[in-house]
């Protein structure tokens, strides 16, 4: 829920969807260091605050692919050139490929904590070619999406694997109530709802997602 309501936050807000050039298979703009930093200023100039609080860091998600792509980068002030140069950016560069998904992993002077995740947005025929595959790179800021738990009498949790509480009712040729004296509801049907998400009521929404092919396969 929280990826389809993240998909859709550029209907509202256009400078959410970010996404990089690409023109053939074998000619595309991967994700960078520099487009995840363009893309934490833009939301930063929005006066959007940092995910988490006490290290002043947006939180995102990224497929392992596109961190590879990153992680990947040679040129000139990409991570790895940032963290060769000292003893603790070498510690660092251990870090930053890793095959744990549950760890956030901090890209060196993003602004980002990433969690690892094959579950982003796959966007086939990416910029109209044939065979290209894009993959969305999430950043969230506070309030990026609206989150709320619902719990009721007799509720129950996913942990437990007590899936009754869930069960959808339907209800048939309804009697005339004191709230439809008249009887123009005759049925209806319900179910409880544990978790739901929504997108910000404010025009100017709080997250990036960046669409961008992948050199790792």
């Amino acid at each position: 829920m929280v990826k389809t309501i993240a998909d859709g936050a550029n209907s509202t807000d256009s400078s959410v969807l970010v996404q990089l050039a690409a023109s053939s298979t074998t000619s595309y703009t991967a994700l960078s260091l520099s487009t995840i930093r363009n893309e934490v200023q833009s939301m930063a100039g929005r006066s959007i605050k940092p995910f988490n609080k006490a290290k002043q860091l947006f939180r995102g998600v990224i497929h392992p692919f596109a961190l590879g792509d990153v992680a990947a980068d040679n040129s000139n002030n990409a991570p790895i050139d940032i963290l060769k140069h000292t003893s603790e950016g070498l510690d660092w560069m251990e870090e930053l490929v890793s095959t744990q998904l549950d760890r956030l992993v901090e890209i060196p002077t993003s602004g980002v904590e990433f969690y690892q995740s094959n579950l982003v947005t796959q966007t086939s025929s990416y910029k109209s070619v044939s065979g290209l595959t894009a993959l969305s790179t999430y950043i969230f800021g506070q309030d990026g999406v609206f989150r709320v738990r619902l719990a009721g009498p007799n509720d129950t949790s996913f942990g437990d694997g007590q899936w009754e509480g869930i069960a959808c009712k339907t209800f048939k040729n309804v009697a005339p109530t004191q709230a439809d004296p008249l009887g123009q509801v005759p049925a209806w049907c319900s179910y409880l709802i544990h978790f739901c998400a929504g997108a910000s009521p404010d025009p100017t929404q709080r997250l990036r997602v960046i669409q961008a092919a992948s050199a790792v396969s």
